[in-house]
């Protein structure tokens, strides 16, 4: 586990991933989430099954889902570095939106902005899409900033 100043890192099953992991983890965080304490945990699973790159949710743990600090980001193992860098990027900035008061959890249901979202399919949820906007710039903005770090520090 990787502590840092109010921010608490885990990196499960990662491999060979877990430096980017980590570079990607703390970038975000000094960015975006940078007076918020919380603690993330990264877990890599074959999600194939479930047909999806990711999940992000409020750790089992967490007893507030309306103002949660752990966070459980689940990533399938065997994405590509692209489709890694961007599913991450994306599930992380679903922390900011739980953060952010945007996204909360309560009575086992998902509100974005305090409407129910969890009746609306995939594709029509607003915070989803949201994420998938700003996962685009995220992604940008990450690898202008990775296409800077010394060679050394590199880990793709």
């Amino acid at each position: 586990m990787f502590c840092f100043q109010m921010f608490d890192l885990e990196i499960i099953n990662a491999k060979k991933r877990e430096d980017l992991c980590f570079t990607i983890v703390e970038w975000f965080h000094k960015n975006y989430l940078k007076y918020h304490e919380i603690e993330i945990i990264v877990e890599h699973n074959d999600l194939k099954e479930d047909k999806v790159y990711g999940y992000c949710d409020i750790s089992p743990y967490e007893e507030d889902g309306e103002n949660p600090r752990s966070f459980l980001i689940e990533l399938e193992k065997t994405l590509e570095t692209d489709d890694y860098i961007s599913t991450l990027l994306h599930e992380l900035h679903h922390v900011f939106q739980f953060r952010q008061g945007w996204l909360k959890i309560k009575n086992a249901k998902r509100y974005w902005n305090n409407s129910i979202v969890d009746d609306l399919d995939y594709d029509n949820q607003p915070h989803e899409i949201e994420a998938e906007q700003q996962g685009l710039l995220l992604y940008e903005s990450f690898m202008t900033f990775f296409s800077k770090l010394d060679k050394d520090s590199k880990t793709l």
